[in-house]
C-alpha cells in the first residue's frame, strides 16, 4: 500500500484490521493452541479481495510468461520447445517476482 501511495491514515486502519490475529484448530475435537497469523488476510473478510489485489498489483509482466490469478492463487504459464527452457522461464519470473 505504501508502494500504490495510499494515504497514511488507510495504511494504518488496515495495519491495525491485521496485526495481531491468532487462528486454532481442532484435530480429533482437541483444539490446538492459538498461533499468530504472519500472512494473509481473514477468510470470508469483505476487505480481503482489494487487500490481494493490492499485494498483486505490482506483479512484474513480461512477453515471455503469463501470469494467471484468481483468489488467492497465482499460476505462471509460459510455452517452450523443452522442458527445461520451461523451467528455467518459470524460475527467472518466480527470482524477479
Amino acid at each position: 500500500m505504501i508502494l500504490t501511495k495510499s494515504p497514511t491514515y488507510l495504511i494504518k486502519i488496515i495495519h491495525s484490521y491485521l496485526d495481531n490475529r491468532t487462528f486454532n484448530h481442532k484435530l480429533n475435537n482437541v483444539p490446538s493452541s492459538q498461533r499468530p497469523i504472519l500472512a494473509s488476510t481473514p477468510q470470508g473478510s469483505i476487505l480481503s479481495p482489494a487487500l490481494y489485489n493490492i499485494y498483486t498489483c505490482d506483479f512484474h509482466t513480461d512477453n515471455n510468461t503469463t501470469v494467471c490469478l484468481f483468489a488467492d492463487a497465482a499460476a505462471i504459464l509460459c510455452n517452450r520447445n523443452t522442458v527445461e527452457k520451461a523451467i528455467n522461464l518459470t524460475q527467472n519470473y518466480i527470482l524477479k517476482l
